[in-house]
């Protein structure tokens, strides 16, 4: 299949990012157009109240097109391993929340199901869930993504 022909497939772009001090997953049902970095980045940039894409206004929430509360009920998880956010800080994670659920959203035909979704999830240290726990919960998530967005399609 050539890269750019049309399927009838979902596609979902998970991202994750490590949410120091957390104990559990956080998947992020919104994202900010608000980049207030507390410290540089690993490129030493560190915008202060900035746009993350200057066509939207400055702190404008951006919700995820897929149904990430159906998703956490997908995942079997009686751990509680894996919650829901609305706060996904505004350093680096929740820049590329932003601005990959604005361009997915983009890709997709107006009127009809979502056939582009982007997806975040903060996780916890490796250590905090242990290695195995933590692969299973992000395989689970994924088998959970993949049944939802071909449910939502």
């Amino acid at each position: 299949m050539e890269a750019n022909a049309p399927t009838d497939r979902p596609s979902v772009f998970l991202h994750f990012g490590v949410a120091d001090g957390s104990s559990c997953a956080r998947l992020e049902r919104t994202a900010y157009n608000l980049a207030h970095f507390r410290v540089p980045d690993e490129s030493g940039e560190a915008p202060k109240c900035e746009k993350v894409l200057p066509e939207f206004d400055l702190g404008h929430a951006c919700k995820a097109e897929l149904d990430c509360a159906a998703v956490v009920d997908r995942v079997d998880d009686p751990a509680r391993r894996l919650t829901l956010s609305d706060d996904p800080g505004r350093f680096v994670c929740n820049f590329l929340a932003f601005s990959s659920m604005k361009r997915t959203a983009a890709w997709n035909a107006p009127g009809t199901a979502p056939k582009r979704l982007a997806v975040f999830c903060h996780i916890p240290a490796l250590g905090v869930l242990g290695e195995d726990a933590g692969l299973q919960l992000a395989l689970d998530l994924l088998d959970a993504l993949a049944a939802e967005a071909l449910a939502s399609t």
